[in-house]
């Protein structure tokens, strides 16, 4: 990546450019991006991080805010405003890449919908060469299942799902995730009962339990109507699981007789 001109780089197959100074601030973060770093793409978007010498803040994640024109992130000490119809944003904040990773997730989260994309709070695991994304509420368990393989880890926390056509893919993203990406073989929701059990889940709960965990906040007009729609793609390509686990216990098994029920 070029030291004068912005930082580029894609998350399954969306790319952004960043425009990021002082250079100390934008060393970091395209040290911290590299591995997404993409040379000769035109951007889908623009977002710039704006330091503010000597503010601080940053101790806490912000709230989200959407409308027609605009999401919006404000937190303490930085607020951010990035325009959908422009699709160019901007955030004044304290030299923190934290705050700035998460601005750039949630415009990743606007951008996906509407070219067949979601951005999910999820754990995505490689399993006989495809990839099963465990979601659910936070502490549902998806960070534990991730740490407990040492291989085959896409994301322990943020993963986007992308569909093309009539097949799904799985995409590990900056967040906590590596630049690699496997067909998607199954869903699961993750739920702590006690016990170790999984079970198929209707498509049209699937699709509300999924859609609990998108990272975009309340999506409604256009955007509702590209995440619906981009559900109601994906929803039927893989089967989806309501799956709860037990520590020390091995779980593929259990997977892989539901999935093989599921194609009987």
């Amino acid at each position: 990546m070029s030291e004068a001109g912005p930082l580029v780089v894609a998350v399954a197959g969306v790319t952004a450019a960043i425009e990021a100074k002082p250079l100390a601030f934008r060393s970091a973060l395209a040290a911290r991006l590299a591995a997404f770093a993409v040379e000769g793409r035109a951007p889908d978007f623009t977002v710039e991080a704006d330091i503010v010498p000597g503010r601080r803040g940053g101790g806490g994640p912000g709230a989200f805010a959407l409308d027609a024109r605009a999401l919006e992130l404000v937190g303490p000490g930085f607020e951010g405003r990035y325009d959908r119809v422009e699709r160019r944003g901007a955030i004044r904040q304290p030299a923190s890449l934290g705050v700035f990773h998460r601005f750039l997730a949630g415009v990743f989260g606007l951008e996906l919908p509407s070219r067949g994309g979601l951005l999910v709070h999820a754990a995505a695991l490689t399993w006989g060469g495809r990839a099963h994304v465990f979601f659910g509420p936070s502490g549902s368990g998806k960070t534990t299942l991730a740490r407990r393989r040492r291989h085959g880890v896409l994301s322990d926390e943020v993963v986007a799902l992308r569909v093309d056509g009539e097949t799904a893919r799985a995409h590990g993203t900056p967040w906590r995730g590596r630049n690699l990406s496997a067909p998607l073989g199954a869903l699961h929701r993750l739920r702590r009962t006690g016990t170790a059990g999984i079970r198929a889940l209707p498509p049209a709960l699937a699709a509300r339990e999924l859609m609990q965990s998108l990272f975009v906040p309340a999506p409604d007009g256009a955007l509702g109507d590209a995440v619906l729609g981009t559900l109601a793609r994906l929803v039927p390509l893989v089967p989806v699981f309501e799956l709860s686990v037990v520590r020390g216990r091995p779980f593929w098994p259990l997977v892989d007789a539901a999935i093989a029920a599921d194609r009987a």
